[in-house]
């Protein structure tokens, strides 16, 4: 038969055993009121109980130590029900030889059948009595045992189906996912798929310019993210490429706005945090079971009519099954990136049923992370949104020291990147443009064309730099189709045929 003791958690199904102990140890129903303010019931309580039953100790009685063994209202705070609690409670309304007996009877582990009032000697009809309401008890402690043991064990078959299918669906399609951005996202990357515009031996396949750019965290008071006008920035920090999904609070990071001028680096971001999350270069990357990477200059996407809409195909997944299950989690361990909110058409940026501006807000999905990117000059709206789950941050391109780093990587020779410098040192224009990663870029292309040519006559205005651009587009063009080789000589009267 099974076995209590002092420290066994009592719950309901121990009542009759307790009130049946308690009276075969004589202990006084009277005292039911300073038992239930000693176990921890409140004394509304206690008097609803007496204006409930009125002159019946008996019933208030039973229904103390039920409440008790209920552990309503502050029955915890005195401690879980067990009959060493009990021996304490007694002892607080003065009987104090009862308590005894109750903590002498069970300092072990004591079957069922032991009486607490040992030494008090019981007819055998009351042995029987009790021996048959014990044998009850433990029936219904199985009973009630078996059937918390059923319910649990359903629970976590669900529980593991549920979860199955999930982790099935999202992580292949997260999967398939990071397959597409494998093949998609480097083709700029490969010089057989996308020509840079100067043709010459010394131009590098690709030449990274993300990690020499200066990102800039903005923090902002409150009152700048609630009104109309910009008051005041508290705070600018630089960071790197990894730190960009770092949470600024203990807050889960839900929005991050990323702005900046043209040519600044923006998208080319945006595709490198999508990278990083499928090599899993990235610890906050890498909580994301799905990236989903938006361009929205893209009329595909400026025509969504809902969220599944934004969704990229893959094979084999069915993207409606997929958007059910981000449904569910309402968008959690989902990072969403939208790059170019400027160029989304006016009514998309501004109206609060655009989906767009319901995904940044987080009205849908609001367990998501949303990464926006955009220039200065459609962010209005959104800085509005800004809040303590979210983040601002600047792209200001390259110092003078990430500029002559860039240079070096381009044309991989210090003889080159020397008269480089030489060429653009003290001509304020053209310093001022090679902040810009693209216009250095630009600039790096123009010069390599004089280089090759051995050409000495740079251009110094605005307008020969990009006719002479534009030059370099032409030859990588006719290259690409055959009508020329690379020692072929432009028509020097092309300029001025393009001026």
């Amino acid at each position: 038969m099974a076995s209590i003791t002092a420290t066994t958690i009592l719950d309901i199904t121990h009542l009759d055993f307790i009130l049946s102990e308690l009276e075969n140890l004589n202990f006084s129903e009277a005292k039911w009121e300073k038992f239930g303010l000693k176990c921890g019931l409140y004394e509304n309580t206690l008097e609803t109980l007496e204006a409930d039953y009125p002159n019946n100790a008996s019933k208030c009685f039973r229904k103390c130590i039920g409440r008790w063994l209920r552990r309503e209202d502050g029955v915890n705070e005195k401690g879980e029900p067990t009959l060493e609690i009990l021996a304490d409670i007694v002892e607080e309304t003065g009987d104090k030889a009862t308590a005894e007996k109750i903590r002498s009877q069970f300092k072990g582990e004591h079957n069922c059948k032991a009486v607490l009032s040992t030494g008090m000697p019981k007819t055998s009809a009351q042995s029987s009595t009790l021996e048959a309401k014990l044998e009850a008890f433990i029936f219904g402690s199985i009973i009630v045992a078996v059937m918390s043991i059923l319910v649990a064990f359903c629970t976590i078959i669900v529980a593991l189906v549920l979860n199955f299918l999930f982790t099935t669906v999202i992580d292949v399609y997260g999967q398939q996912l990071g397959d597409k951005y494998s093949e998609t996202l480097t083709r700029y990357k490969d010089p057989d798929i996308n020509k840079f515009p100067a043709a010459g031996p010394s131009v590098p396949v690709y030449v990274p310019f993300i990690p020499l750019i200066s990102i800039i965290v903005e923090k902002h008071k409150k009152e700048f993210l609630h009104s109309d006008r910009i008051e005041e920035k508290i705070e600018f920090e630089k960071i790197e490429i990894d730190d960009i999904l770092k949470p600024l609070t203990d807050k889960r990071l839900r929005f991050v706005l990323i702005e900046g001028e043209p040519g600044i680096g923006k998208s080319t971001l945006a595709k490198e945090l999508t990278l990083q999350w499928v090599g899993q270069a990235d610890e906050y990357l890498t909580d994301y079971k799905i990236v989903i990477l938006i361009p929205l200059r893209l009329e595909t996407y400026q025509k969504a009519k809902n969220i599944e809409d934004l969704l990229i195909d893959v094979e084999n997944i069915n993207e409606t099954e997929v958007m059910l299950l981000i449904n569910e989690t309402k968008g959690a361990e989902v990072l969403w990136i939208l790059d170019g909110f400027d160029e989304l058409p006016h009514h998309l940026r501004n109206s609060s049923t655009s989906i767009f501006i319901k995904l940044i807000k987080g009205d849908i999905l609001p367990k998501s992370t949303v990464i926006v990117t955009s220039r200065h000059a459609a962010t209005d709206p959104l800085l509005t949104f800004l809040e303590d789950d979210s983040k601002h941050i600047a792209l200001r391109g390259f110092g003078s020291n990430e500029t002559i780093q860039y240079a070096f990587r381009y044309f991989q020779d210090k003889e080159i990147l020397y008269q480089f410098y030489s060429y653009y040192r003290g001509n304020t224009m053209i310093e001022n443009m090679l902040y810009n990663p693209m216009n250095c870029f630009i600039m790096c292309t123009v010069f390599n064309e004089f280089i090759l040519s051995n050409n000495t006559k740079y251009p110094t205005t605005m307008t020969g730099i990009y006719n002479y651009y534009v030059r370099a587009l032409l030859k990588r063009h006719l290259i690409d189709a055959k009508v020329i080789d690379i020692n072929y000589e432009m028509p020097q009267n092309l300029i001025h045929k393009i001026d």
